[in-house]
């Protein structure tokens, strides 16, 4: 079924785009992760009063929204019981305040990261760039921000997700949040299913 589904969707990809594609995914109110259409709602207003920010500003991507992996590796398996939460939180400021925490870090201490370290650093940059960060990528473990961005996200694994671990990035913008997204559906549009 997850295959089946898979092609139906690079097919809708190949006649629509990716980013209107994507977009349309990221609108739905009817997702895989929650139970119904009044379960989403309730759960988009729970992480914008745990994140401080619209409910309009939350999202959730990935296989909780739209039905399965885009993972070729994963076999582009439904959602399931192992699948985690993908969360969107679009907000200029906590983007801000992250990326701020993680510069000023690196600033600080620009000798005490080893070559591992400095490579992450690298890729988490290209990130930022591309308009998203998570405060996982602040090094230090007892950063404040990091430390509240951990407790927020099991908050935000509640019973209308069934609990499932949360994985979360801030973007900057909705367009950036729409064209990270669309890149692994231009990857589907070209794999051979």
């Amino acid at each position: 079924m997850s295959r089946q589904s898979a092609l139906e969707l690079q097919r809708r990809v190949t006649k629509e785009g990716a980013l209107a594609v994507c977009g349309a995914l990221l609108d739905k109110t009817a997702i895989a992760a929650c139970p119904s259409r009044v379960a989403y709602a309730e759960y988009k207003a729970l992480v914008g009063t745990i994140f401080g920010v619209e409910d309009d500003a939350v999202y959730i991507a990935g296989s909780g929204n739209w039905g399965f992996s885009l993972n070729p590796a994963k076999n582009y398996r439904g959602y399931c019981e192992q699948s985690d939460i993908d969360l969107c939180v679009v907000s200029e400021e906590s983007f801000d305040a992250v990326w701020n925490s993680i510069r000023e870090l690196q600033r600080s201490r620009p000798h005490a990261i080893d070559r591992w370290q400095r490579e992450k650093q690298r890729r988490n940059s290209e990130a930022i760039y591309a308009g998203f960060v998570t405060p996982r990528w602040i090094q230090a473990l007892e950063s404040p921000l990091r430390v509240e961005h951990e407790f927020r996200l099991n908050q935000a694994s509640s019973k209308h997700v069934a609990y499932k671990r949360v994985a979360m990035f801030f973007f900057k913008n909705r367009e950036d949040m729409v064209d990270y997204h669309a890149r692994a559906l231009i990857a589907l549009q070209k794999s051979s299913l």
